[in-house]
């Protein structure tokens, strides 16, 4: 039942007005890692995302289950696993991990621009390096918005977190 709340409340997030890439998916993703089990930390944002990409793709002309999207679900997946794999890990490479939060989504999420989306000419981009230069530059208005948005979210669920008494991270899978 915490993980439907969990998933609910995150698809609320995104679909509720917000400045674009600002929200609290990736930083939910690496910090569940480190708060609970790996099937919270991987399956809450990535179920999240799904979820809300149903009505978003729909929204914006696409298929509601629109198939370029799984590169940026992987992304998100691989976000909750880093921060699963870092539970136990010190301060710096959990600090580590929350400043390349962001970074690691732009890259990985762009990458699958490039591949199977279109630029904002509506045209596909061009299969080469400029093409990939292109989408990466175009996306870096975007990028702005989630690390300001990955970072005030990971800074406001660790105060969260904190102050529920569970400064520690436990394993707690969901049920």
């Amino acid at each position: 039942m915490p993980a439907l709340f969990l998933i609910l409340a995150l698809v609320a997030f995104r679909l509720l007005p917000h400045p674009d890439n600002f929200a609290p998916l990736a930083a939910f993703a690496l910090l569940s890692g480190f708060y609970f089990g790996r099937r919270i930390a991987i399956l809450v944002p990535v179920a999240a995302l799904i979820l809300s990409d149903l009505f978003i793709n729909m929204a914006m002309g696409y298929p509601a289950l629109y198939w370029p999207r799984i590169v940026d679900w992987s992304a998100f997946a691989l976000i909750g696993f880093a921060g699963w794999s870092l539970r136990g890990a010190t301060l710096f490479p959990k600090l580590g991990a929350a400043f390349a939060t962001p970074f690691a989504f732009f890259l990985i999420s762009n990458l699958g621009v490039w591949l199977f989306g279109r630029g904002l000419s509506g045209m596909p981009y061009a299969k080469s390096a400029a093409g990939l230069i292109e989408c990466y530059a175009a996306g870096i208005p975007f990028l702005r918005a989630s690390v300001l948005g990955d970072w005030i979210f990971m800074a406001a669920f660790v105060g969260v977190m904190a102050l529920a008494g569970l400064r520690q991270p436990k394993a707690v899978e969901a049920r």
